[in-house]
């Protein structure tokens, strides 16, 4: 989203963060890059900057006056960020200001975080500092990393300034093999994915789907964390295809393996759990078209990774 104000140069649209509730995370620590522009020639100075003085005062008396007139005049040039980010991925964030006054400043604004999830509104933990020193006449770069931690679509602001830029942070894609960190701390990772038409359960019977194909799901786990958790519930796995998505069958042996997935027990500190999971799916779905994601919802705290054969 661009916009234009008075003494502002133009934002670009990007993406952005949210604490709490609502998403991303400000990472300690802000840098700034200095990025001055070219020093204005002898002839002509930046006087239209300065309050008038008398021109009948001598010198030095004008001096001192000159001194005690200085002051900083901040523009805020840009507010930058990459468009899109993938949860879990952190990006730089970029506000440029340009001190246009005759003296040094100390820059340093609260910026606000909004969420759609919120409609926009302000909460109170949400914002982050940002700034620092600026010479005369100089361009600083200041950075701010930030983390997507929460899908949805944010809106960063900065204090005093009407100068905004939207941001949305994605689903995270992997493939199989790869691993995601719950928000329990359990580290989990879809391994393989088996299509097939029936299924022979432990009584010998031919068991076939509703819909037309089995979609085998094999995943495993470790709890990473310090605490004794529920890993989660079978609940949060789905198999998407195209605009369809399948929860959990209870058909074949499912149910009897439930508890060997680790759902429904609890998983002690290093633990390790192997699992699957049946999928009952459209009979024109293939392989290859299949997608596995991991949904967590937590009232407006939304986390989803996808895993792609």
């Amino acid at each position: 989203m661009d916009r234009q104000s008075s003494n502002l140069h133009e934002s670009r649209r990007e993406y952005i963060l949210a604490v709490g509730t609502a998403g991303l995370a400000a990472i300690a620590g802000c840098t700034s890059d200095n990025s001055s522009e070219e020093s204005t020639p002898a002839d002509e100075s930046t006087t239209d900057d300065v309050n008038d003085g008398d021109t009948d005062t001598p010198q030095d008396v004008s001096n001192g006056e000159d001194a005690a007139n200085s002051e900083p005049n901040f523009e805020v040039v840009s507010l930058q960020i990459t468009d899109e980010m993938e949860l879990g991925e952190t990006a730089s964030l970029k506000l440029q200001v340009r001190n246009s006054g005759n003296a040094e400043g100390n820059f340093t604004k609260r910026g606000q975080i909004t969420s759609e999830a919120l409609d926009y509104s302000k909460y109170a933990d949400a914002g982050f500092d940002i700034g620092g020193v600026i010479e005369p006449g100089e361009t600083e770069t200041f950075s701010q990393e930030i983390a997507g931690d929460n899908l949805g679509s944010f809106r960063l602001s900065i204090e005093d300034y009407d100068v905004e830029a939207d941001t949305s942070v994605v689903a995270r894609d992997l493939s199989l093999g790869e691993d995601y960190t719950n928000v329990k701390g359990v580290k989990m990772s879809i391994d393989e994915i088996v299509v097939q038409d029936s299924y022979e359960d432990e009584e010998g019977n031919d068991v076939r789907p509703d819909n037309g194909k089995f979609v085998i799901v094999k995943y495993s786990g470790e709890n990473t964390g310090d605490d004794t958790v529920n890993p989660s519930s079978a609940r949060n796995l789905h198999v998407r295809t195209g605009e369809e998505s399948y929860d959990h069958s209870l058909k074949g042996d499912t149910a009897a393996n439930y508890d060997k997935l680790g759902f429904n027990r609890e998983l002690e500190p290093g633990e390790t759990l192997q699992g699957y999971q049946f999928f009952d799916v459209n009979r024109s779905a293939e392989r290859q078209d299949l997608t596995v994601t991991w949904d967590e919802v937590i009232g407006v705290t939304e986390k989803r990774v996808n895993w792609n054969p």
